[in-house]
């Protein structure tokens, strides 16, 4: 009896190279489809004479017998693309969705590598968010309609920390806004040692400061706390999925225009009507200063609620419960002017500090 190490089933109708399986999936990323891969990668330069004589055969028998071509497994296994490949060859915002997550913990890791246990207070996360529910503001004497809010929440407590609703045309908030909401955070909540922003307009001198020599900076607000920057949905989850449940708790008014585009006709068509100045469509809309009572007591609902959160285990956790240890670290007076979205400027500082705040609300419960 020979010791040959025999393969179970069905000799393969198929053996290709690794080139060629490379090349095979690579047309199935670009086609969309297997057997329309299979059907053109005679036409590819990789394809060896052996691997297109066989393809062509079965094409023409098909073709012959007027049936549909049946590719046997061996070549179908070589066209095989993952989730994975599929969503990387479309770009890397694709990928973000089914790329590998490891999950937080409750804690956080230095540059030096040290450990360091979350506690409230520990980390802020600001996003922009658009809020289902479209709010009317007056801009240069008219009534216009939008949506775009600034937000931030505490991870360890996952509780939301401040809103701020903004009238700005085509919702294209600025740098002063992003400086307006995050003074407000802080004086409320006072300082936290590391704070997360997205990248775009608040990666600006406005938090980084002014370069007047090589690695010196005037005005920076890393004097006052860590900032990092994140551009990914999944680097950011946390605040996303807390706005994304808020948004659940504001009313809807029938003028919700929901998280998709076009979700809710009617109110979709309100909302157009209401950019292009019709007055009755934009009296249905709540205006500014609504949107941010609205927002401040679906936050404050919201902090009331209890969650089950992976980090906690099995247990309940209530968010404002969580927040019942928090020694806030507020910022000293001398130190505000940094929160200026210019530094260049001492006029502009000036009259900056003498401003008309914005609509933010805070109904939090005390902690």
């Amino acid at each position: 009896m020979k010791n040959d190490v025999l393969t179970p089933g069905r000799p393969s109708s198929f053996r290709l190279t690794a080139e060629e399986k490379c090349a095979l999936r690579l047309l199935r990323l670009e086609k969309g489809s297997a057997p329309l891969a299979i059907e053109m990668f005679p036409g590819d330069p990789v394809c060896t004479s052996e691997t297109r004589k066989a393809i062509l055969q079965k094409l023409d028998d098909a073709a012959a017998r007027r049936v549909r071509v049946r590719w046997p497994m061996s070549l179908l296994r070589c066209a095989r693309t993952t989730p994975e490949e599929e969503a990387l060859f479309r770009g890397e915002k694709h990928f973000q969705v089914v790329e590998h997550l490891s999950h937080r913990g409750l804690f956080w890791l230095d540059t030096d590598g040290s450990r360091h246990q979350l506690a409230p207070g520990s980390i802020y996360e600001s996003d922009d968010v658009s809020v289902n529910e479209p709010f009317r503001f007056l801009a240069d004497g008219n009534w216009s309609i939008g949506r775009q809010t600034l937000a931030t929440i505490d991870l360890f407590c996952d509780l939301p920390l401040g809103a701020t609703p903004l009238g700005r045309a085509k919702d294209a908030y600025r740098t002063e806004d992003i400086a307006d909401h995050c003074e407000s955070i802080v004086a409320t909540h006072g300082l936290p040692l590391i704070w997360r922003f997205e990248r775009g307009s608040w990666q600006s001198q406005w938090l980084e400061g002014v370069e007047y020599s090589p690695g010196k900076f005037f005005g920076s607000l890393a004097e006052l706390f860590r900032f990092t920057h994140t551009w990914k949905s999944r680097g950011k989850g946390t605040c996303e999925k807390t706005f994304d449940l808020l948004q659940s708790f504001m009313a809807h008014k029938s003028t919700s225009v929901g998280r998709k585009r076009g979700e809710f006709e009617l109110a979709t068509k309100l909302a157009l009507r209401a950019a292009a100045g019709n007055e009755a469509a934009l009296s249905a809309f709540w205006e500014i200063a609504e949107a941010a009572e609205g927002i401040a007591q679906a936050m404050k609902d919201f902090s009331l609620r209890p969650k089950f959160r992976r980090a906690f285990g099995p247990q309940a956790v209530v968010p404002a419960d969580l927040a019942n240890g928090w020694r806030k670290r507020p910022c000293p007076p001398s130190e505000m002017w940094r929160f200026c979205p210019v530094k260049n400027s001492p006029r502009f500082a000036a009259a900056w500090s003498r401003r008309p705040r914005p609509i933010t609300r805070f109904r939090l419960p005390s902690r």
